[in-house]
């Protein structure tokens, strides 16, 4: 196996130039210029100086044009004769965002339409030993969105945008808050956002390596460790080694991987090998506050190769949800508390007291979060006494060093699967995506402790069920109904084919040893779809998204009112730190109400974001007419806000098991619900 990366770190030189000219403002040449990957063409554009800052001021009007254009990303490269004669070449990618056609050496070599799953590519029909020109060229994710939207049959109602514009997040696998969110800007990237390389080899290809463990206790643990093989002739040896935290081994073995021709049960039909490992007297990994974090080193390589194989680290522990009936949990009653079950997490058998927080990408542009930054934001997050972060599910998988980093400090990962606010079409070409997404990330992921729980989507449930919509139709018509379901035909599908079927396969089949929950929040009668599931959202079954008070309500004290079971979203607003607003926001627009801070609150068109903040400052204090005492006393109403809450659901246990607040992080200047603004800065709830 010989690797060629194709980053701008490692001396592969990119242009982007647009590749139409329609929608570029004046003044734009259509020159190529330098750009980075991985990366996208935002933060290209960025560093050329050939765009505003969008995250300043309202400039993020004036950078619309670049969703909206199409681009061209180019490199040339030198491959050595030995490398073109190999029996396989390929352009491996691990993200790109997300429409693009490639070419090699004017030759069509493949299309993507998927910024959620790895992709490779055939290079053998066009590569040439010497000089090679690859060219990438990236149709604006929007417009696609729109045709697929108007092409449907039915009409899909989705929410989510807040005060931007109406856009059709769910008719295309993208990240959803590109398109705006009620906390984020409209900047629809595109980009090669994750490494690129090439891979030229002869013979058999090692792939995805999964470590389940199939029971820990102190006493003993069993693992089975899985390897895909690809393109094996014949017999091909695998070579397994385990390592304790202290780098002893602890294991070895090797097995025989016997070609199925292509249609094996691991990732893309690979031949799956496998061994059995059991610990004596494990080491157990705990999430933090309940004990250490021992990581074990699981090698794994094609005997006889010159490959290094894979290696990585994994902790032994085990994870369970019950939601078992819970009226005779305490020797207290609460008032309002009705009968019902848990949603309890187990590690190791021990149920977990969930406290934690939602995370979003930490950048709109996702492409510029560092190691560095995830692990300043992970210790933050363990720093804050927190031991669980549920990743969202209008945003990514996130990289592997995000589930590396808490992994070594302990901090829990919800994962939803990436399904938000939208009633989802189940066509068989976007089902195949689907399909695809689930299992390239679900194998990617197998054997991170911290990896706790897969989620199916995020509020779908409780959306088709109770939310009103007043939101656009295929035609332009307006809808004001009072249910979802007044808007399309229920049984006309609307995403139910993947949360009952497609998503717990994938996660049967790569990571069989996780729970998965169909979403959030989700009742028990969710997890079964011969039930009737009215009531996704009920407080005395499963999780609870608590949006009552913020959107409802108001003053903070209604958290008494809940006696929800898990509280897996619950938040209230607060501007940002004083370094964020001085420098997205010019100095004569510092008052709470000005155009730049209404424009940098994307809350909701209905009940602008501003004016909802200083109704609520209202609630304890009389609002401050300066703006510095504004800026303050508002943060500390949101800190104010969410210790009742918290408190509160934590004063609940054994009833309720988790407080999961909205949200830890933010990915641009933003009046938001978070806790750590998007310049690193932790405010007062922090």
């Amino acid at each position: 196996m010989h690797r060629i990366p194709l980053h701008t770190a490692d001396g592969a030189a990119w242009t982007v130039a647009p590749a139409t000219t329609d929608h570029l403002p004046g003044g734009f040449t259509a020159d190529p210029r330098p750009a980075t990957v991985p990366g996208c063409v935002h933060s290209d554009l960025l560093d050329a100086g050939a765009i505003p800052d969008p995250f300043v001021a309202e400039q993020e009007k004036d950078v619309q044009w670049v969703g909206e254009t199409a681009w061209t990303y180019r490199c040339d490269f030198e491959l050595d004769p030995l490398d073109a004669d190999c029996e396989h070449l390929e352009l491996v990618l691990d993200g790109v965002d997300t429409v693009a056609t490639f070419r090699l050496n004017g030759t069509d070599i493949g299309a993507t339409c998927n910024m959620h799953r790895r992709h490779r590519l055939d290079l053998k029909p066009a590569a040439r030993a010497g000089g090679n020109t690859l060219e990438v060229t990236f149709a604006p994710a929007g417009d696609l969105a729109a045709e697929r939207r108007d092409a449907y049959p039915v009409d899909l109602p989705a929410q989510g945008n807040g005060a931007n514009p109406y856009r059709p997040h769910h008719f295309i696998r993208k990240m959803a808050c590109s398109f705006g969110w009620d906390w984020g800007p409209v900047l629809i990237t595109a980009g090669l956002w994750r490494d690129c390389r090439i891979e030229a080899w002869n013979g058999a290809r090692l792939g995805d390596v999964r470590t389940l463990v199939v029971s820990a206790d102190e006493n003993a643990a069993t693992l089975q460790l899985r390897a895909d093989v690809h393109d094996a002739s014949g017999v091909t040896q695998l070579e397994f080694e385990v390592r304790d935290p202290d780098g002893r081994v602890v294991f070895a073995d090797e097995t025989d991987v016997v070609a199925t021709g292509g249609d094996g049960a691991g990732l893309h039909g690979a031949d799956v090998a496998g061994v059995e490992v059991r610990l004596d007297k494990p080491r157990l990994w705990w999430p933090f506050n309940h004990g250490d974090q021992p990581l074990y080193t699981v090698a794994v390589k094609l005997k006889a190769s010159a490959d290094p194989g894979v290696t990585r680290t994994v902790g032994v522990r085990t994870a369970e949800i019950r939601v078992d009936d819970d009226t005779s949990l305490a020797p207290y009653t609460v008032d309002g508390l009705k009968s019902g079950s848990g949603m309890v997490l187990h590690i190791n058998g021990r149920p977990i007291w969930c406290k934690g927080a939602n995370w979003i990408p930490d950048d709109i542009l996702p492409s510029r979060v560092t190691t560095e930054r995830y692990r300043t934001r992970i210790q933050q997050t363990r720093d804050g006494n927190m031991n669980m972060l549920r990743v969202w599910g209008g945003g990514l998988y996130e990289d592997d060093c995000f589930y590396d980093l808490c992994n070594e400090l302990g901090v829990l990962v919800w994962q939803d699967f990436l399904f938000a606010c939208a009633a989802y079409p189940e066509d068989d070409a976007y089902a195949a995506e689907v399909e695809a997404e689930a299992r390239d990330n679900v194998s990617r992921l197998a054997g991170h402790p911290s990896l706790a729980v897969f989620c199916g989507c995020n509020e779908n449930f409780w959306a088709v069920e109770e939310w009103p919509y007043n939101g656009p139709g295929r035609n332009g018509e307006r809808f004001d109904v009072k249910s979802w379901r007044d808007v399309f035909d229920y049984s006309a599908g609307w995403g139910e084919r993947y949360y009952f079927d497609i998503l717990p396969a994938a996660v049967a089949a790569f990571h069989p040893t996780l729970p998965y929950w169909p979403g959030s929040p989700a009742n028990n009668n969710t997890l079964d779809p011969a039930e009737d599931r009215t009531g996704a959202n009920c407080e005395h079954r499963g999780d609870r998204h608590i949006w009552e008070v913020w959107h409802g309500k108001g003053q903070y004290r209604n958290y008494l009112s809940q006696a929800t079971r898990f509280a897996s979203e619950f938040g209230y607003h607060g501007p940002p730190t004083w370094p964020n607003i001085d420098h997205s926001i010019d100095d004569d627009q510092y008052a709470w109400d000005s155009d730049q801070m209404n424009w940098h609150n994307k809350n909701s068109d209905l009940r602008p974001g501003q004016e909802l903040t200083q109704t609520r400052l209202a609630d304890d204090f009389v609002p401050p007419t300066d703006f510095d005492r504004w800026l303050y006393a508002a943060q500390i109403m949101q800190a104010r806000a969410l210790a009742m809450g918290v408190e509160w659901y934590r004063a609940l246990h054994p009833y309720c098991s988790g407080a999961l607040f909205w949200q830890l992080n933010d990915c641009w200047p933003v009046s938001s619900w978070s806790a750590i603004d998007s310049s690193e800065n932790l405010k007062p709830l922090w």
